[in-house]
């Protein structure tokens, strides 16, 4: 099934008396993650959000649909999911949150995607999460080891 196909699968079950879970809602990510549609999850997720209220309101939808994006090389679309989520947070009044940050930049550094977990850092200590020590360090220790790994230019020995 594509992106369209499952969202249209998820409005005829709500017509036909669905009542829209955080579990539904999750199985809905975890399709239109499988065929890749990436930019139609986000889309869903806020307007869910906005529609469905406190069960599309769970960060760990959010949480999901980053760590999938971030395992399918979609890092710009991981930064848009977090992104969204704050501004969404935002809107009602919520204070930013750390938690979900925390667990992408994990993830990221999972998959060797460090320019990835330093942006989503960079968004979330921008909006005021508080992030523990270990995301500075283990973001820090990542980039000393790029440093080190990388090649050296050419004629920059003395040899």
């Amino acid at each position: 099934l594509g992106g369209v196909d499952i969202l249209e699968l998820l409005e005829n079950l709500i017509e036909l008396g669905l009542q829209p879970s955080t579990p539904s809602f999750s199985i809905v990510l975890k399709a239109l993650a499988r065929s890749r549609a990436f930019d139609a999850a986000l889309d869903f997720l806020e307007g869910a959000w906005h529609r469905f209220g406190e069960p599309a309101r769970r960060p760990r939808l959010f949480l999901q649909l980053g760590q999938a994006c971030i395992k399918s090389l979609q890092e710009g679309t991981a930064i848009r999911v977090y992104q969204a989520f704050l501004r969404l947070r935002a809107s009602e009044g919520e204070e930013a949150d750390g938690w979900v940050a925390q667990q992408m930049i994990r993830t990221c550094l999972g998959q060797g995607s460090v320019s990835t977990a330093s942006a989503i850092s960079h968004e979330a200590q921008s909006a005021g999460a508080s992030l523990p020590s270990w995301v500075a360090k283990a973001l820090q220790d990542e980039a000393e080891q790029q440093h080190r790994d990388a090649p050296e230019a050419p004629g920059s020995c003395c040899g």
